[in-house]
């Protein structure tokens, strides 16, 4: 299986083989309700593990009501400590 992979964003999971990949990176993404885009990742998640696809995960992917920012600037390397401990938590 070839180690090449991409986003789940930019190519469906269930595609991967068509275009000779065999890695996924699943995230959430923008676009539709959070909810829509949770099953959707859980979904790939749960085809990637059926399927014997490697896989990793694009953080976070369960995004609390607490988190005051957009969650794509959950930043583990932010300048700012403050931020860097709420991306940790998060």
């Amino acid at each position: 299986m070839n180690n090449l992979g991409i986003n789940t964003v930019n190519l469906p999971i269930q595609k991967l083989d068509h275009f000779g990949l065999g890695r996924a990176e699943v995230c959430l993404g923008r676009g539709n309700t959070y909810t829509d885009r949770l099953k959707r990742t859980l979904s790939e998640i749960e085809y990637a593990e059926l399927n014997k696809i490697p896989y990793s995960i694009h953080l976070p992917v369960y995004v609390e009501d607490w988190y005051p920012y957009d969650y794509l600037t959950a930043f583990f390397l932010d300048p700012s400590e403050d931020m860097r401990q709420l991306a940790l938590r998060l």
